[in-house]
C-alpha cells in the first residue's frame, strides 16, 4: 500500500507496553492487516479489529491469516468491517480500556474517532494515535487534552502520540532509534 505508513517495531513496543499495562478490551482503528491487532493480543488484551477493508474477503483473508497463530475461538479478536464511527453507533453494550487510532487521517476523523471512542471507554483509558506527523493527529490530541487527558508524543519515525485518563498509568520510555528516524 504505496500511501500506508506502517508502525515500526519500536512504535509497536510502546503500543505493546501501553496494551500490558492497562489490559482489557482494546479497539484497533485501522486494523488493515494485524499488526498493531498482534500486539495488542501479545500484551494480553482483547480485540475489535475495525477496518472497512475487511469487506474485501482477500483483504480479510489476509488479516486472519496473519491471525492464525493466535486462537480466534476464545473471542480474543472481533474483526469489523466498517469504519470506526460506523463500529461505535452499532456496537455501546460495553467499555473499552483502550483505543488505537491509525485509520482515515483526514481532518476532523482522528478525533471523531477518539471522541466516538469515549463514548463507550471506560473512565480510566489510553488512547494511542499513530502518524502524529500530521495536523489532524496533533489537532485530536490538543483536543483530547482539553477534555482532560494527559499525553506524551514519542519521536518515532511516524510519530506516536498517548494520551491517558488513568490515575495508576506510566507512559513508557522510549529513546528514539537514530537509525529509523533517518529513513
Amino acid at each position: 500500500e504505496p500511501n500506508c505508513t506502517f508502525w515500526t517495531h519500536d512504535e509497536a513496543a510502546l503500543l505493546y507496553a501501553c496494551a500490558k499495562q492497562v489490559g482489557g478490551t482494546w479497539a484497533d482503528i485501522g486494523a488493515r492487516f494485524g499488526w498493531t491487532t498482534a500486539y495488542l493480543l501479545e500484551a494480553g488484551c482483547r480485540v475489535h479489529a475495525i477496518d472497512p477493508g475487511f469487506i474485501s474477503p482477500a483483504f480479510l483473508g489476509r488479516f486472519q491469516g496473519n491471525m492464525s497463530a493466535y486462537c480466534n475461538d476464545n473471542g480474543y479478536i472481533t474483526t469489523h468491517s466498517m469504519t470506526a464511527s460506523q463500529f461505535f453507533r452499532k456496537e455501546k453494550d460495553f467499555r473499552l480500556s483502550g483505543c488505537v487510532i491509525d485509520g482515515c487521517h483526514d481532518t476532523p476523523e482522528p478525533l471523531n474517532d477518539a471522541i466516538d471512542f469515549l463514548k463507550c471507554a471506560k473512565s480510566d483509558c489510553v488512547i494511542m494515535f499513530h502518524d502524529y506527523r500530521g495536523q489532524p493527529i496533533k489537532d485530536a490530541v490538543k483536543s483530547i487534552i482539553k477534555l482532560g487527558f494527559q499525553s506524551k508524543t514519542y519521536k518515532t519515525p511516524n510519530g506516536v502520540a498517548c494520551c491517558w485518563r488513568y490515575q495508576s498509568f506510566t507512559p513508557p520510555e522510549h529513546t528514539p532509534d537514530p537509525r529509523l528516524l533517518n529513513t
